[in-house]
C-alpha cells in the first residue's frame, strides 16, 4: 500500500488551527505515512500518494490510469464566517524544497476557473505537471474536496461570536472551546 505524505498538524487542542504553518521541512523526497488513511474528503476520482496528486483517467477499454497532476497538497478543513458567509477551503500544500504552506482559498475564487485558482498555489510552490489539463484536474479537486470538519473564519482580535465560546489573539492562537480559523 502505498504511504502517504505526513500532513502539517494542528496543534494539540482540535479548537486550534495554526496558521500559517510552520512545520519543518524534510529532505527532497522524504515522505513519512498517515497510516495508510485517506484524506477526508478527497473526491471520487483522485488520490494521495507519495510525492503526488494524481487523477484517475479513462485508460485502455475498461481501465482507470492514474495521472499525476500536482505536488502534494491537501485540504484540511472548510471554512465560513460565523454568519455562514465567506466560504472557503484551508488548503495545505508541499513546495519543491519540502515545506508545507497554508492558504485559505474562497469558494468564490475556485468557481472562477483554473487561472485564477492555481495563482496563489503556484506562488506557494505547487508544482502542476504537464499532464494535459493538469491545472483544470486542480481545480476539480479542489472544488469537490469536501472535508467534514468545519472552523468559523475570523478576520478579527477579540471574541469570535456572542456566545463568548472563543477568543482570536494578535499571533493567531485561538482560546475556547470553538473551531475557530484566523
Amino acid at each position: 500500500m502505498t504511504k502517504l505524505p505526513k500532513l502539517p498538524t494542528s496543534a494539540a487542542n482540535d479548537n486550534i488551527l495554526d496558521f500559517p504553518n510552520t512545520s519543518v521541512a524534510r529532505l527532497p523526497g522524504e515522505h513519512v505515512a498517515l497510516d495508510n488513511q485517506v484524506p477526508d474528503g478527497i473526491p471520487e476520482g483522485f488520490t494521495l500518494h507519495n510525492d503526488d496528486i494524481y487523477q484517475h483517467r479513462p485508460g485502455d477499454g475498461d481501465d482507470q490510469e492514474p495521472v499525476k497532476i500536482c505536488s502534494p497538497l491537501v485540504v484540511k478543513v472548510r471554512c465560513r464566517r460565523p454568519d455562514r458567509t465567506g466560504w472557503g477551503s484551508v488548503i495545505a500544500l508541499q513546495d519543491p524544497d519540502g515545506n508545507w504552506h497554508e492558504l485559505i482559498v474562497d469558494a468564490s475564487v475556485i468557481s472562477r476557473g483554473p487561472a485564477t485558482v492555481i495563482r496563489p498555489l503556484l506562488d506557494r510552490g505547487l508544482v502542476p505537471t504537464t499532464a494535459t489539463k493538469a491545472t483544470q484536474s486542480v481545480t476539480e479537486l479542489l472544488a469537490g474536496w469536501q472535508p467534514t470538519v468545519r472552523y468559523d473564519r475570523v478576520d478579527h482580535l477579540g471574541w469570535v461570536d456572542g456566545d463568548f465560546k472563543a477568543f482570536t489573539l494578535g499571533d493567531c492562537r485561538i482560546l475556547g472551546n470553538a473551531r475557530v480559523n484566523a
